[in-house]
């Protein structure tokens, strides 16, 4: 299969707290805090996602994606 990276879309952001993951292929995702702390992980699938950070505290996020092809991505997210 190809992939494109850059096919993977995060929005709306910033956001209050839900977060759509699009991608066209399935993959897993990492959060982080800015200290570089892990916070969260879990697969995500073809089509849209949803990333509720709704608990978590306002600040900026890091999103890193990776595909079956252990490409990865990394996207910075902002809930306020």
């Amino acid at each position: 299969t190809s992939f494109d990276i850059q096919t993977i879309v995060v929005y709306p952001n910033p956001s209050s707290g839900i977060f759509n993951i699009v991608t066209d292929m399935n993959a897993t995702f990492e959060l982080y805090d800015l200290t570089g702390k892990s916070l969260k992980s879990d697969t995500i699938t073809i089509g849209t996602s949803v990333l509720d950070l709704s608990s978590y505290a306002n600040g900026v996020y890091f999103v890193k994606i990776f595909n079956e092809s252990n490409q990865t991505k990394t996207v910075r997210i902002i809930k306020q």
